[in-house]
């Protein structure tokens, strides 16, 4: 997927931008030829991460690349030998929908558009329900497992009302928890 380019790629700033685009971001980039790149989105906070391979950020001011009130700030540079960052901070969720690098076969620049449209913020499960005391007196806690209780007679778990059933049948000398039935 990726190609092996080794010159370093410049970035017309006149041509590229960051706009709002229906209920998305639109990123454009025009590049003095393709380069590799790799995309991701983090949370909290929500931004966009572009790593690219041989890109020269040189006289480009990344305020003046941002054309819309959807994204609320961009920071370039490099990031380690041979690669370089983009960093756009978003003000919502958002997702990747498209990523695509379009080469022109005539001059050999290349159009990097991406387009973000808005997307549902991720909610997390509520926490599962704390388990109740068992009332037979061992301060166990009961546990729900796969939809099936653990409780059995009248709130107590399993362990006292098994040693309820001890103490009535055999009487009060056997020693437990539980109260007897």
């Amino acid at each position: 997927m990726a190609q092996e380019l080794s010159a370093l790629a410049r970035v017309n700033a006149a041509r590229s931008g960051v706009t709002d685009a229906g209920q998305g971001i639109e990123l454009r980039l025009d590049l003095s030829q393709p380069v590799p790149f790799r995309v991701r989105t983090l949370d909290a906070p929500p931004r966009l991460v572009v790593d690219f391979r041989e890109i020269a950020w040189d006289g480009i001011a990344p305020d003046a690349l941002l054309r819309g009130s959807r994204a609320s700030g961009l920071r370039v540079g490099p990031v380690r030998p041979g690669w370089s960052r983009l960093v756009l901070d978003l003000t919502g969720p958002f997702a990747v929908q498209t990523a695509e690098m379009r080469r022109d076969d005539a001059t050999g620049r290349a159009d990097l558009v991406m387009r973000l449209p808005r997307s549902a913020p991720l909610i997390s499960p509520p926490p599962p329900p704390r388990p109740k005391p068992c009332s037979g007196g061992c301060r166990k806690r009961l546990r729900w497992r796969r939809r099936v209780s653990v409780r059995t007679d009248r709130g107590r778990c399993a362990w006292c009302l098994t040693r309820a059933m001890a103490v009535s049948i055999r009487g009060p000398s056997v020693a437990g928890c539980a109260k007897p039935i």
